[in-house]
């Protein structure tokens, strides 16, 4: 029997933007929620555009478990002709979920496309669209009627009322930076009011997905860009009224994780967001929008910059894979009782562990000597050694990188994320997850999430140049 995935993708369409809770009703132990928008199964119905929130569970943000859909769309002509990402917040033991409708027959009509709606529910089960709530349009004079999506609502206790962002455009300027978080306010949920902008700087076209938490003593803002580079980003604050400033590397993850938002048990912060699929399953194809949910651990360090890791009971869902074999196939290799170590002047090394499970994880301490050009494992690596990827650390250059080969000489690396510089003699501990087509990549607290289309082949060591220590934990 295969071993069930640790990440979810739906038997049918795909999993797009998520919206994740951490709760219950009262007298039941609260539970991780993860709302999600699925694309729907028809192509044609999908080619229409459309997509619903559906909704996973789990105990522990690790194993989850599909319930089906939660709210579903309206017809062609109503504002949730497509119901789009939002938030869920709970007051007095009612859930109430703020979403964006879609609607491009309103649009046709000359009618804002979209649009911030309201539903509730008393047990995170069945929900209720709240046909009263008066629709959130883009105030006209300001901001852009099609682009008003994504609320976030949160209490906000210093000012004594909920908040909320939604995602827009001012009406004026470049469009391509003309991105802005807009502010709400209400007293009961119900009523909402402008408060102006809570973000505008000139960044990129649009803030989606915002999320707003603290931690540590700090204010971080989570939002995702498409029109410069597509990633999820944060910045940080003292305090909610800014400013909000970029850490020097502002991005969570790579394009391999997009949409991102976080959800806490008091414990610990996770970042759950999709990797997406090409549109014809190969390296070549288009990215689509949409995929498979994964989720990562959230962690601030030291200096309150943001990092991530796989979590622990991903790494251990997945199936630690020992080496069927340390077999060295090209350079010089001394093998030891958990791993290898590679002697390699000017050269490459491979040394090869067997044949690839379709799901694992894995463990390794790296420790280069100076002038190792690169190092790491590979992945779906042919007998030949004619195809393959690499899960690649350049020690000299501080990168993370998951590259495939061979590669078309006119395209670059496909992810790619900066690492902290190491002291001379520094070890690399890197964590890997792979499940069907996904692999998470992590070294300490900088994760790489991309995704794969070659089944089978081998997995091994590699490293050039210098000498190279593996050691598999």
């Amino acid at each position: 029997m295969a071993p069930r995935p640790v990440h979810h993708t739906p038997r049918r369409g795909r999993a797009g933007d998520v919206i994740p809770f951490f709760g219950g009703p009262a007298g039941q132990p609260p539970r991780f929620h993860v709302l999600y928008l699925k694309t729907p199964q028809d192509a044609a119905e999908e080619a229409a555009g459309g997509t619903a929130w559906h909704h996973l569970v789990s105990d522990d943000a690790v194993s989850w478990t599909d319930l089906g859909e939660a709210i579903g769309r309206g017809a062609p002509s109503d504002q949730d002709a497509s119901v789009a990402t939002g938030s869920v917040i709970e007051r007095d033991g009612v859930f109430h979920a703020f979403y964006t409708g879609f609607s491009v027959e309103r649009r046709k009509a000359g009618l804002p496309e979209q649009g911030v709606l309201h539903a509730t529910s008393t047990d995170l089960l069945t929900w209720t669209k709240d046909t009263a709530f008066r629709t959130l349009n883009a105030p006209p004079d300001r901001y852009d009627p099609h682009d008003w999506r994504d609320p976030h609502v949160f209490h906000d206790e210093e000012a004594g009322e909920y908040r909320m962002l939604v995602a827009g455009r001012h009406r004026t300027g470049p469009a391509g930076r003309s991105g802005v978080l807009a502010l709400y306010g209400s007293s009961d949920l119900v009523g909402w009011e402008p408060r102006g902008d809570f973000l505008a700087p000139n960044e990129c076209q649009v803030h989606e997905c915002p999320d707003l938490f603290r931690m540590g003593g700090w204010w971080y803002l989570l939002y995702s860009t498409f029109s410069d580079r597509q990633v999820t980003r944060y910045r940080r604050a003292r305090t909610l009224s800014g400013p909000w400033l970029s850490a020097p590397e502002d991005a969570l993850d790579d394009a391999g994780l997009y949409a991102a938002k976080t959800v806490s048990d008091g414990h610990r912060r996770y970042l759950v967001g999709w990797c997406p699929t090409t549109d014809t399953g190969t390296d070549d194809g288009t990215w689509q929008w949409g995929g498979t949910i994964i989720t990562h651990e959230l962690l601030q360090r030291p200096d309150r910059t943001l990092g991530a890791r796989v979590p622990e009971g991903v790494v251990t869902a997945a199936g630690p894979v020992r080496p069927a074999a340390v077999e060295p196939v090209l350079g010089r290799w001394t093998v030891r009782e958990r791993g290898a170590v590679a002697e390699l002047g000017d050269a490459f090394g491979w040394c090869r562990l067997g044949p690839l499970p379709p799901q694992g994880s894995a463990r390794l301490r790296i420790t280069p000597s100076d002038g190792v050009f690169e190092l790491g494992v590979g992945l779906h690596v042919d007998g030949g050694l004619d195809s393959g990827y690499l899960v690649r650390i350049r020690p000299g250059l501080g990168v993370l990188e998951l590259d495939r080969f061979p590669r078309p000489a006119y395209a670059g690396v496909p992810h790619a994320r900066p690492l902290p510089r190491r002291p001379p003699g520094g070890a690399f501990e890197l964590t890997l997850v792979w499940s069907g087509q996904t692999v998470v990549a992590c070294v300490d607290d900088t994760v790489l999430t991309a995704r794969t289309h070659a089944t089978g082949g081998d997995w091994g060591l590699f490293a050039a140049q210098g000498r190279c220590a593996f050691e598999l934990l």
